[in-house]
């Protein structure tokens, strides 16, 4: 039975992931499902051929008892298996649109009475992309949302001013971008409470809106954020812009099929954690420049949060 239990849960480990990097690059879960169990598979068997000789035995009994005719331990294995893969295939694209944690209380879509678009920037400032995301919507004279990591503001601060004077909103993206519900509550409080400080030293208030980190929260980071005043926002889809996967594919995810009152997630600086090499955000400046355009041609109307909140409130 333990062995039964490993390969449970390797087998559930390998679709995890297999179905997490397909959600990226497919469009239907079924495909991210079909192709997530087939992959996990194949890597539990190729996994066998790593597994040193003295060792394979006590793997390759088990494996070959589940799939005997003795009983029907291989059918519940499968099925398990099956049922975890597809409860991951379902989830994890979801994510990408709603963010982890309970849903209550946070803001991720506006109904509203006309066709509106909020452009949400994560991860910055940084000096090499947010002068140039900030030149390109105004060329197109756009204004857009920024939530900013507070390291970065106290690094920067002249780059935060330059978006607070282009009249974009800001908003904060904790202080230094890891994952809010993993922190002791001593260490949540910390990073917000830095987090305050940078912003107030640069603009002489914190931000009014906050988004956690890669979206992860759970109840007692939003139970804190409410305590401190911040309205938690998420987004209605991801551009993945992150991932760096073509123009095309960022400008298809941030406009296909568009609802009113759409949050965009986009990002202006290099991604967490930093690493020598990151392309960037050329492909996000570059995307914008068609999507901006495309999005006005349909009779969208570009909103900071700011703007969306107070219509949707009148």
């Amino acid at each position: 039975m333990p062995a039964l239990i490993l390969w449970f849960v390797l087998g559930g480990l390998c679709a995890a992931f297999l179905a997490f990097i397909l959600s990226h690059f497919t469009r239907g879960t079924l495909r991210a499902l079909g192709i997530g169990c087939l992959g996990g598979y194949v890597a539990l068997f190729a996994a066998l051929v790593l597994v040193p000789d003295a060792d394979r035995a006590r793997f390759v009994g088990p494996l070959a008892w589940c799939f005997s005719t003795q009983g029907t331990s291989w059918k519940a294995l499968l099925a398990g298996y099956g049922a975890f893969a597809l409860a991951v295939a379902w989830f994890v694209p979801r994510y990408q649109a709603l963010g982890l944690g309970p849903q209550q209380g946070t803001l991720r879509h506006l109904v509203f009475p006309f066709r509106a678009m909020a452009l949400t920037f994560d991860d910055g400032p940084s000096p090499a992309w947010t002068p140039k995301v900030l030149e390109l919507l105004e060329r197109h004279k756009v204004r857009a949302t920024f939530f900013m990591v507070g390291e970065s503001v106290e690094r920067y601060p002249e780059l935060v001013k330059a978006v607070a004077a282009a009249r974009h909103t800001i908003g904060c993206h904790s202080y230094g971008h890891r994952p809010l519900p993993l922190l002791r509550t001593a260490d949540l409080k910390s990073d917000l409470d830095r987090a305050d400080k940078a912003f107030e030293a640069v603009l002489g208030a914190r931000p009014n809106y906050f988004r956690p980190p890669w979206g992860f929260f759970n109840r007692p980071v939003l139970e804190e954020l409410r305590s401190r005043g911040y309205l938690t926002v998420l987004w209605t889809r991801s551009s993945q812009d992150w991932r760096n996967p073509g123009v095309d594919r960022i400008v298809d995810l941030a406009t296909r099929n568009p609802a009113l009152g759409e949050i965009v997630l986009l990002h202006d600086a290099e991604n967490f954690p930093r690493r020598e090499g990151d392309p960037g955000r050329q492909q996000t400046l570059d995307a914008l420049d068609r999507l901006i355009p495309l999005m006005e041609r349909q009779g969208f109307q570009f909103k900071t949060l700011d703007e969306m909140v107070q219509a949707w409130l009148s």
